[in-house]
């Protein structure tokens, strides 16, 4: 992952868009099979601090609070409490395999899609606000939208993940509306 880092930094330093690599075999598709969210990030960064040790560190920086901030929104707006959002965003943050799978087994992309993770379910229980559901939709699309871009798999089943969610939620809801005419809600 950190020559795949370097070959975005390299190619954004000389004004090429990384889609196609030569420094592979004969030459390759660039990221075939992985998402370039995490690599087109610290390529850019690279043209900042013209590092690339220190441009992925800042970018793992960067996502690790990312990924916390979105855990807290989302729960804080599921619950209405900021003690919980503040508590499930540490959790979230400090959970052993987020941490473990990013930099003890070295799968820097991962913290792309454990940094986007939460911001589709967060932009979702958006939408009960009516004068926020624009900017919720929008949100909800871009995000959702990108979790391929940070890893193609696992945003699979982050969608699928989101859709039972939203199936459970409006499951919930439904369970609830007739009590809601009774008054005992």
């Amino acid at each position: 992952h950190v020559s795949y880092a370097w070959l975005s930094a390299w190619s954004f330093r000389h004004g090429e868009f990384p889609i196609w690599s030569n420094f592979f075999a004969s030459g390759s598709p660039y990221l075939q099979f992985y998402g370039s969210l995490f690599f087109f990030l610290v390529g850019l960064t690279d043209l900042i601090l013209e590092d690339v040790s220190l441009s992925i560190k800042w970018v793992l920086i960067g996502l690790h609070v990312f990924s916390g901030l979105g855990m807290y929104c989302f729960v804080r707006t599921l619950c209405g409490s900021r003690q919980a959002g503040f508590i499930s965003g540490l959790a979230y943050v400090l959970c052993f395999w987020h941490t473990h799978q990013i930099l003890i087994m070295g799968r820097l992309p991962l913290s792309a899609f454990y940094a986007l993770l939460p911001w589709p379910f967060f932009f979702f229980e958006r939408l009960r606000f009516p004068s926020r559901q624009i900017p919720a939709v929008i949100g909800g699309a871009l995000t959702l939208g990108a979790l391929p871009f940070a890893h193609p798999g696992y945003a699979f089943w982050g969608t699928a993940l989101l859709t039972l969610y939203i199936g459970i939620r409006f499951l919930i809801a439904r369970s609830t509306w007739p009590l809601k005419k009774l008054g005992k809600y």
